[in-house]
This record gives C-alpha cells, structure tokens and sequence, in this order.
C-alpha cells in the first residue's frame, strides 16, 4: 500500500431499499476501523434502524431537512487531520443528498484537502437498476465510482445494452459481496454484533463452524477493499 494514503469520504448508496447497503456499509466502516483508521459514520436513515444501530458512539444520524446536519456532512469531513468518514444514504435521500454535494463543490473541496470520495453503488435486481448507478456514475464524475454486487440480490443482466454498461459501471472497480450464510444473518444482524470486535476478539458469539464461515467471508471482503484502496494509492502511469 502506498506510504502516503488519501483520507477516504465512502458513500454508500442504491436506487432501490433492502438490498443488503447497510450491511455493506457496516463491512465498509469496519474495514477502515480495523486498519486503525480515524472514521466518522453519518447515517441519513430516519427512524429506529439504520446504520447508528451498529455504531452507537461514531455514528450520527442526519437530518438532510436541517441545515446544520447538511453543513455536518461536509464541514466534518474538511476538519484537520484528515480522516475516514463513511456516509449511509437511503434511495429517498439520494437527490437531496448529492444535491447538497454538488452545490458547495464538495468534489473539489474534498480534492483540496485530500480527500478521495468513493461511491459503492449497490445494484438491485430490480429492472433499471444498472442505468440508475450509470446516471449517479455521469453526475459525479469526479468521484471514484465502485459498483457493489451483493450476490443476494444480483441484477438481471443480458447481452446487449446491459453488458456494455456493466463494463463501464466497472471501470473503477468492484465489490462482490457473497450471500451470507443462512446461519449467520440473525446474529450478524443483532445491533450488539461488530465485525470489528469479532476479528480482534474472536467474540464467542458463534458455533465454531459458523464462525470459521464468517471469517472466510470477511478475509474475502477485506481482500476486496484492500485491492480497491490499492489501486487508488497506485501512481499514475
């Protein structure tokens, strides 16, 4: 990995609900607090759920309707020494959420200082799902795109005008989630689990074969952000 790293402002979106982002999201956070990584976790969820639930004492939630929560998810991110921050945003809240990028030149402050914004875009197996993250990738095309496929819910994908938005959509590369195993979506899913504590801890929270099978897919998710880090510290050609 490269000596000197950009602070990294990872988004974490999709145009369609239920399709494993907070997960996503969770795996995303972890990963940087595991590589010791000062990280901050916005959360524009309303209600009892949402990512806050798993991060209690990083997370904030955001009220995209108040002007100081708004000014919170950029201002924050801008403040000396840089640091990671991890945002959760609901497919309701994307307009007004990258709105607000866009209208104080978020892109180039964060450039300014630093910083490397990256958006994993999950995909849904919902119809139009590819053309959405396409019309996100084009609307922002000064931020790293990572298109997310959570194997749980995979997008119909055909010949044609599909595949060659696949490879587009790829461009800046990918995640692939595989689908948890069905022993372990109760527990992971309880707010008192971290993936974090459960690496460092070896929490005993899980029979030892349920155990050994999420260690096998955090290693194979934990190689994939290493790989996508990897390649946004690699010098230019």
């Amino acid at each position: 990995m490269a000596q000197t790293r950009a602070a990294k402002y990872s988004i974490i979106c999709s145009d369609q609900p239920r399709n494993g982002k907070t997960l996503i999201a969770r795996l995303i956070a972890d990963y940087h607090l595991l590589c010791q990584r000062e990280t901050e976790i916005f959360d524009l969820t309303a209600g009892p759920r949402g990512l806050t639930v798993y991060f209690p004492v990083r997370g904030r939630r955001i009220d995209m309707t108040r002007t100081a929560d708004q000014m919170a998810l950029l201002d924050r991110a801008l403040s000396s020494p840089p640091h990671d921050c991890v945002v959760y945003v609901p497919p309701h809240q994307n307009t007004d959420f990258f709105k607000c990028l866009h209208q104080f030149d978020f892109s180039a402050a964060a450039r300014a200082h630093d910083i490397e914004i990256i958006i994993y875009y999950v995909v849904d197996k919902a119809s139009g799902s590819l053309s959405a993250a396409e019309s996100l990738r084009v609307g922002n095309p000064g931020d790293r795109f990572i298109v997310v496929w959570n194997e749980a819910f995979l997008p119909s994908v055909r010949e044609g005008f599909a595949t060659g938005l696949l490879a587009t959509l790829k461009k800046d590369g990918q995640l692939v989630v595989p689908k948890l195993a069905p022993g372990l979506v109760k527990p992971v899913e309880d707010p008192g689990f971290s993936f974090s504590n459960f690496v460092l801890t070896d929490e005993p929270r899980l029979p030892a074969p349920s155990a050994d099978t999420l260690k096998e897919f955090l290693a194979d998710i934990f190689r994939q952000l290493d790989a996508i880090e990897e390649t946004a510290e690699a010098p230019d050609a």
